[in-house]
């Protein structure tokens, strides 16, 4: 939106003349038209003149005659000044004359007597070299506005751009693929049994192969690098990657060869005898390379000589920056984002950005320290909150109230009464847990008590030693209640401590509420580690929409960071600018001003 003012003065009968000038804002782009009124002369006079300051002095003197005040005489133009008002009464008559079609009738209550051609930075209305004087349109039209817009366009390099909108593999055509080496980095770094090389979880492998299976059927040549480490009683350890390759075999029902390298002259024969539509697996490249978390510029050039195409896919590392991730892609020839980066964006970015209203956020975790700016980002575009966990607590505390021993930050009161008094101010629903399962201890054989809002609210209900583990079903059916009219509903972290199944009873409520609201047609989008651990404990992982596969790459998304894993990749071939979500100002769901 561009706004323009432009001030002019008179004088009539040795007083000054107030005209009305008015800009008109509106999300379009519209041409300007000055329009002033017939009695009213516009003037060019000495800049040494000060009416404001000669309106103060009268003011001061006559409180009763606020707009009707004497004005100094004046002296005549000389002139050069004689030349800039005739250029500048050209320029009115030259501007009325541009704008004509679909004008906006400007009129301000301010007047100026004297204007100062270079007093605004640029010089915006007259500029005089020789004793010629050029007269330079302000106002913004229709034609200037795009012509400046295709000017800056065309200076710009889109790669640097600092965003998370990169090109997507299925932006390319098949025949950029056909015949051609592509390396995918996947994330393959799943659990394994503690006695063996098992694999305990393939949900990561699963969510990799729809890129491998896309590029097969486009008939290219596929190989696959990743990492695999485990923790043990000696620390971190890398592992190989062979399990992930037998794995990978059952699941596509096609033969993966493994590479136990990541690089050289073995890789290079088997990328060249491999035919369309094959996959090798190379091994894992922190196992048989060193530099990779180190961002080595060596490993990148000899990681992206291999292919023709570099696909990011590894959703869960692209916050970071590593070599065979962010130094691959800015070697490649060719680096976009595959599908399982494609569809994190396209839910996690995408449909919070532009969700179906109303839209619902189920928030939980231990500390509000970690969430903080997840949730003030999400207080930006959500209907309605819950919010559970330890979270919680520190929420009810920072009212003042008393819950024993139960896990809090007191150096982040502050922060949430500040996110309290943001949701009130938008008109979002913040709803905190009404009842509460508290325990003596953080084990299954706990003694446990429930408790309710009410009770915490009085003092000395809670004795020390006893901790908030989970919520009740007041909670729950207050929560249902009130989300169960929403198309958007997004969930991030345990509610309680469902880790031990004395005290899961909450997250795995929501996690059956969430599985719920996606047989009903409506968006339901969970991500981060534990998140994810509770739907699979709970039997809701396969039953949303979207779960991430992201866990500190999810929070830096919702919380609007660039990921550098996003960033180093290709930009898109054209740039769309989101235009802001404007809804009613009536809140989605009932707000309690108790």
């Amino acid at each position: 939106v561009f706004g323009c003012f432009l001030l002019f003065g008179t004088r009539e009968n040795g007083r000054l003349q107030r005209g009305a000038m008015q800009t008109r804002m509106s999300s379009r782009i519209l041409p300007v038209r000055l329009a002033v009124q017939p009695k009213f002369r516009p003037s060019l006079r000495n800049p040494e003149i000060d009416c404001f300051a000669a309106k103060k002095k009268k003011k001061d003197a006559d409180d009763d005659e606020e707009d009707d005040f004497s004005m100094p005489a004046m002296r005549q133009p000389s002139p050069e000044e004689q030349k800039m008002e005739d250029a500048a009464r050209k320029f009115i008559n030259e501007l009325d004359e541009q704008n004509k079609e679909d004008p906006i009738e400007i009129q301000d209550k301010f007047m100026l007597d004297t204007i100062k051609a270079t007093e605004y930075g640029e010089k915006l209305f007259i500029e005089v070299k020789d004793g010629e004087t050029d007269v330079k349109p302000s106002l913004p039209t229709k034609k200037n506005i795009m012509a400046r817009a295709e000017e800056i366009a065309n200076t710009v390099e889109l790669s640097d751009l600092e965003s998370n909108h990169r090109k997507m593999l299925t932006s390319l055509f098949p025949k950029d693929l056909e015949g051609n080496v592509v390396l995918v980095r996947a994330d393959l770094n799943v659990p394994l049994k503690e006695d063996s090389d098992e694999i305990e979880d393939d949900q990561r492998i699963k969510a990799a192969l729809d890129t491998v299976k896309y590029l097969m059927e486009k008939g290219a040549k596929v190989l696959v690098i990743g990492h695999l480490e485990r923790y043990t009683s000696s620390g971190l350890r890398q592992n190989t990657l062979a399990p992930v390759a037998a794995r990978m075999s059952e699941l596509l029902n096609e033969v993966v060869t493994f590479v136990a390298d990541c690089g050289g002259e073995k890789v290079a024969n088997v990328a060249r005898k491999m035919t369309p539509g094959s996959v090798a697996l190379l091994e894992n490249v922190r196992l048989v390379r060193t530099g990779d978390e180190e961002m080595d510029d060596a490993l990148a050039r000899e990681l992206a000589s291999l292919a023709d195409i570099f696909v990011m896919d590894d959703f869960t590392d692209a916050h970071l920056n590593m070599a065979s991730t962010v130094g691959v892609a800015k070697h490649a020839s060719i680096a976009v984002g595959g599908l399982l980066v494609e569809k994190e964006m396209k839910y996690v970015d995408g449909a919070i950005q532009k969700p179906q209203r109303p839209f619902a956020a189920i928030v939980g975790g231990a500390r509000l320290s970690e969430k903080y700016e997840m949730i003030n980002r999400l207080l930006d575009k959500v209907d309605g909150i819950f919010i559970g966990g330890a979270v919680a607590n520190t929420f009810i505390m920072s009212r003042g109230h008393k819950m024993g021993d139960s896990l809090n930050e007191p150096d982040q009161y502050k922060m949430a009464r500040k996110l309290e008094l943001k949701a009130r101010n938008r008109g979002v629903k913040l709803m905190l847990p009404e009842d509460f399962l508290f325990a003596n201890g953080y084990e299954t054989d706990a003694l446990t008590s429930s408790i309710t809002m009410k009770s915490i609210e009085q003092p000395g209900n809670i004795p020390s030693g006893w901790m908030a583990m989970d919520f009740g079903e007041a909670t729950l059916t207050k929560m249902v209640a009130v989300f169960k009219t929403a198309k958007t509903v997004f969930w991030n972290g345990p509610i309680s401590a469902e880790e031990i199944e004395s005290f899961s009873f909450g997250s795995h409520c929501v996690g059956s509420f969430m599985s719920a609201m996606s047989k009903a047609n409506r968006t339901t989008i969970a991500g981060g580690r534990d998140t994810v651990a509770a739907l699979g404990r709970c039997g809701a992982q396969d039953k949303l929409v979207h779960v991430s596969t992201g866990a500190r790459s999810f929070m830096d998304l919702l919380e609007g960071k660039i990921l550098p894993g996003l960033n180093a990749l290709d930009p898109p071939e054209e740039i769309k600018i989101p235009l802001p979500d404007v809804t009613e100002n009536k809140p989605l769901f009932d707000m309690e001003l108790d």
